[in-house]
């Protein structure tokens, strides 16, 4: 398996092998039409417990029934020419409480 990032929307996403996809998208962005717009230059992102002690930074990709919703994790930083994500979290997806997301802010996305 191989860590990948996405071309288009930065996530982070798990291969087979390196190129395995040829296009190198995450399996949200595989199968849709490139947007017509430059690269998001921030985001809106919330803080959720991670259960480990600490807390992910977290943007809300999907709604979902019974208040939940699905979410991203941003794990890496920003820089001159744009998001660098770190390995082990970044591009995670999972579903959770909307009531557990605090501190709601823009997070840029380059420096």
């Amino acid at each position: 398996m191989t860590h990948s990032v996405c071309k288009r929307c930065g996530g982070g996403f798990w291969e087979s092998e390196k190129g395995a996809r040829e296009e190198d998208l995450c399996d949200e962005c595989e199968g849709k039409p490139a947007p017509n717009q430059a690269a998001r230059r921030s985001v809106e992102v919330f803080d959720i417990p991670s259960g480990l002690g600490g807390s992910h930074t977290v943007e809300i990709v999907g709604e979902l029934q019974g208040g939940k919703v699905r979410l991203r994790v941003w794990y890496g930083r920003a820089t001159a020419t744009g998001w660098e994500p770190w390995k082990d979290w970044d591009g995670y997806r999972f579903d959770a409480d909307r009531a557990e997301l605090k501190n709601k802010r823009t997070m840029p996305l380059f420096k």
